[in-house]
């Protein structure tokens, strides 16, 4: 046979223990013609009755109590194991949270975020973290792409401008970027964070510069990006952040005019903010990465 929905048998239990039908319905936040409904869709379940009538008071037959004892007998089990659920859920080492974004930027959360339960960092490329939040595959995630946010939150994280980092050997220092200095730089082997780098066409086209440029590596990571413009690998286009402290690297900022800032954004799901722990992790995070 069938088990009965939840609904019913919570219905039932509370008419047991009430004994009366209108404090039942009352407990319940329903009305009596609809616990009356409740009971009696429950009965079906049954290869027997389970209420009789006394005069006007409607009773547990011996085979009723029966099925009350054993309903019973599992939801107080239930309520023992939810009570525990719930105090594990409060403690901060039983809770286990994913962040997912670019791992450069996860890199450094790692180092800002303290929490005494478990973070787990999910490296993903930006146009995936909306979905992943949506399937539920992690609880936090980083991007600058609003396209597929829907009914997630999303709070502005951080935003990034550019610059051109140029191994110190090469004397080509430069105050500011200009044709000359691009023109010296597109003749050099360059380290690409795509394929086709936007950034780089962009400035390519701003200046007219007719050569191709010389792709050397294309690693889709700003801090290997970085480490290679110091040990003189080439010449690169990255966020400022990773380029302002490299070492035996002059740095030329990209104006915004030419390449925009790019903002990242925060994103979860609402229902998170309720789960402990959860608004603490995310001011750490605005309060770790740098300006």
């Amino acid at each position: 046979m069938n088990s009965p929905p939840y609904a019913l048998i919570a219905s039932f239990l509370a008419f047991t223990e009430a004994h009366n039908m209108q404090r039942a319905a009352e407990a319940l936040k329903i009305s009596q013609p609809a616990l009356t409904s409740h009971l009696k869709s429950f009965e079906q379940y049954f290869p027997q009755p389970v209420f009789i009538f006394e005069g006007r008071r409607k009773v547990l037959t011996s085979f009723g109590e029966e099925v009350r004892s054993l309903f019973k007998s599992r939801f107080d089990y239930l309520e023992e194991d939810l009570n525990l659920l719930a105090e594990r859920s409060q403690d901060a080492k039983n809770i286990w949270f994913k962040i997912a974004g670019r791992g450069e930027i996860l890199n450094l959360l790692a180092s800002a975020i303290n929490f005494s339960g478990t973070l787990e960092f999910v490296p993903i490329t930006t146009e995936a973290v909306a979905q992943g939040l949506r399937e539920r595959k992690f609880d936090i995630g980083i991007t600058y792409d609003l396209s597929q946010v829907g009914d997630l939150h999303a709070k502005k994280f951080f935003t990034y401008d550019y610059s051109i980092a140029v191994p110190s050997r090469w004397k080509i220092k430069a105050a500011k970027l200009s044709h000359e200095v691009l023109e010296k730089l597109i003749d050099l082997p360059y380290l690409s964070h795509r394929p086709q780098s936007e950034n780089l066409q962009t400035l390519v086209d701003k200046y007219q510069i007719k050569k191709r440029p010389h792709y050397k590596k294309v690693i889709p990571e700003w801090t290997k990006l970085a480490e290679l413009a110091s040990n003189t690998e080439g010449w690169t286009i990255m966020p400022t952040h990773f380029a302002r402290d490299l070492k035996n690297v002059d740095v030329i900022q990209i104006p915004t005019n030419l390449i925009p800032e790019v903002q990242f954004y925060i994103l979860y799901r609402k229902e998170s903010l309720a789960r402990s722990g959860f608004k603490n992790i995310l001011e750490q995070m605005r309060q770790g990465v740098p300006e």
